[in-house]
């Protein structure tokens, strides 16, 4: 083989072995756009799977919040409400608990307070034991729920043994006077709470 020849035979394998890295370096970074875009398609994929994922959660949390919040209001505030309301409209018309002048014979006094208002202050204090947790009760709260089991379970004892002359107050377990109240407020507001996570006014545009 001439000089020549060699020279256009290493031409041409040149030439060829260029042809092929091109076509090897095309074909390399052709492969890696592919995987760049399925790379980026599963970015993309994931960060829709996080926002579906964080909505389904918000809306998770937001249902709970809901229910505990009705729990709280139907089996323990609502209840207890509604028969301290009851008890307020009898207790003052049983002349061994009021100084208002009743028409009442001392009798009939005796048989609501034994048939009615020791038994709605029973339920009170089961509704209290059993669903204290509903409550979240600050130590005010607390210490108020305390004194009305504590007064409750004298005013039962003392009519369980026939005993009218005296009253709880008279053995140092008052009624508490600010229990009502108290419950009245935080019923009030989580009732605001829980309208305002379930029935939310739509924002003006």
């Amino acid at each position: 083989m001439t000089d020549f020849q060699q020279k256009v035979f290493l031409t041409l394998l040149d030439k060829g072995v260029l042809a092929i890295a091109a076509v090897l370096l095309g074909y390399w970074i052709s492969k890696r756009l592919e995987q760049y875009k399925t790379d980026q398609q599963r970015v993309s994929a994931l960060e829709r799977d996080k926002v579906v994922l964080e909505n389904e959660l918000d809306k998770l949390r937001h249902t709970r919040q809901i229910e505990f919040k009705e729990k709280q209001l139907s089996q323990f505030y609502w209840p207890i409400y509604f028969r301290f309301a009851q008890d307020s409209a009898i207790w003052k018309i049983v002349p061994q608990l009021s100084n208002q002048d009743t028409a009442l014979p001392d009798s009939v006094g005796r048989e609501i307070e034994l048939n009615h208002l020791i038994r709605n202050h029973k339920e009170i204090v089961s509704l209290m034991e059993s669903n204290i947790h509903f409550a979240q009760p600050d130590p005010e709260l607390l210490h108020e729920i305390a004194a009305y089991v504590r007064h409750v379970a004298v005013y039962s004892a003392l009519r369980s043994t026939q005993t009218y002359d005296l009253n709880p107050i008279d053995l140092g377990e008052p009624f508490p006077a600010g229990l009502i109240s108290s419950l009245e407020t935080r019923l009030n507001k989580l009732q605001s709470e829980y309208d305002a996570l379930a029935h939310p006014r739509s924002r003006p545009s």
